[in-house]
């Protein structure tokens, strides 16, 4: 997926989270624009243990070329 894509859905404001689904199945959601640093290639993304915490309990990088669907989120829907 194009970094520009994934900067639109991280830069909107007001934000709205958003899942990534990769080609391997693996899904991840975004519920803080600010654990998404996105790079043109791989993004890097925090994973708070508490999805309504902003602080990041670990890291994972994500080759931009496997992300094959973003999905806006309703914010009350964030698992």
């Amino acid at each position: 997926m194009p970094h520009a894509e994934i900067l639109r859905y991280v830069q909107a404001r007001p934000f709205t989270p958003f899942r990534l689904r990769l080609t391997n199945g693996a899904i991840y959601d975004v519920t803080h624009p600010e654990l998404c640093i996105v790079g043109r290639n791989i993004l890097h993304l925090g994973m708070p243990d508490n999805p309504a915490d902003p602080l990041a309990d670990r890291v994972v990088a994500i080759a931009l070329v496997h992300v094959a669907e973003l999905i806006p989120l309703t914010p009350g829907l964030v698992a």
